[in-house]
């Protein structure tokens, strides 16, 4: 059996700076704010106001019953 000689892995030292990390998480952060709470990546505040649009809706839909 013909086995390839292993590949070293790649090595990248930008990826360990501080500077990365805050890029980082400047990007991914939650910004402050009403409206910019609706663009967020955060599965959880996504969750949440999948909850609040669904508990508007069973009250409406009550209301519209009674």
């Amino acid at each position: 059996m013909n086995q390839a000689a292993p590949q070293p892995e790649p090595i990248d030292a930008a990826l360990d700076t501080p500077s990365l990390e805050a890029m980082l998480t400047e990007t991914w952060r939650t910004p402050p704010g009403f409206w910019s709470a609706l663009a967020t990546v955060d599965h959880k505040i996504i969750g949440r106001r999948y909850i609040a649009t669904a508990l508007v809706f069973l009250a409406l839909g009550g209301g519209f019953a009674a």
